[in-house]
């Protein structure tokens, strides 16, 4: 049985491994999606905007806000506040917190430095 399984993943395998996967539509918004609330946490964050963070400290920066705030909606309804009543310095933070952000989780534009198994071939093709 584990052949026969091996054997059906290795097509899958090729057709990933190409360097010119282009996801579907639906990927290509839940990854905007996830990044933009990734954002949010990280510019209500303790962290301070500027600085350049660490893989480690962003994610624990970012579990921290949304676990305080009740979840990403908190953490969106504090960005907006932030907005209303300081939009000069809002602007910095987010244009910050955004750099940030696709610095460590976006693996489209830029080779990213965290290295997950979830982004080898195989890992793709069970996912498929």
């Amino acid at each position: 049985m584990a052949a026969r399984a091996h054997s059906e993943l290795v097509p899958l395998i090729r057709r990933f491994s190409t360097t010119s996967i282009v996801p579907p539509p639906e990927m290509i918004e839940m990854r905007s999606q996830m990044l933009a609330a990734r954002a949010a946490a990280l510019f209500v964050s303790d962290l301070p905007a500027g600085s350049r963070p660490s893989v480690a400290l962003v994610e624990t920066a970012i579990a921290a806000a949304v676990r305080t705030r009740g979840g990403t909606r908190g953490c969106v309804a504090e960005l907006a506040a932030a907005y209303g009543d300081y939009p000069e310095t809002a602007v910095v933070r987010m244009r910050w917190a955004r750099s940030v952000v696709l610095s460590v989780y976006d693996r489209s534009s830029v080779l990213s430095p965290v290295s997950t198994p979830a982004s080898t071939p195989v890992a793709l093709a069970l996912a498929a």
